[in-house]
């Protein structure tokens, strides 16, 4: 659906549709070569998630979109791609 959604200083990288569950999905993208400095996913703290509901709530009222949404983590680690869905039950307290 989209790619690189900016509000101010919030993005998401990728916006997708689940045409199963009928929701959208806001994907962060994490790349690196290797596993040096951890697991990509881990670079993605209760702070990005709270900037990417930012840009989830922005981009459902200015697109007119009444849908549920969620967050995913998509990970590259030489080539080797991991999706991790719905995310956002982690930073939950």
């Amino acid at each position: 659906m989209a790619a690189n959604v900016r509000i101010g200083n919030h993005e998401a990288d990728l916006i997708a549709l689940d045409v199963e569950l009928n929701e959208l999905i806001f994907i962060e993208v994490k790349t690196r070569q290797n596993k040096k400095y951890g697991e990509p996913s881990y670079a993605v703290d209760r702070a990005k998630i709270k900037s990417m509901n930012i840009v989830a709530k922005n981009y459902c009222r200015t697109q007119q979109i009444k849908l549920d949404y969620r967050f995913d983590i998509i990970t590259v680690i030489s080539g080797k791609i991991e999706h991790y869905e719905n995310v956002t039950w982690l930073f939950k307290q």
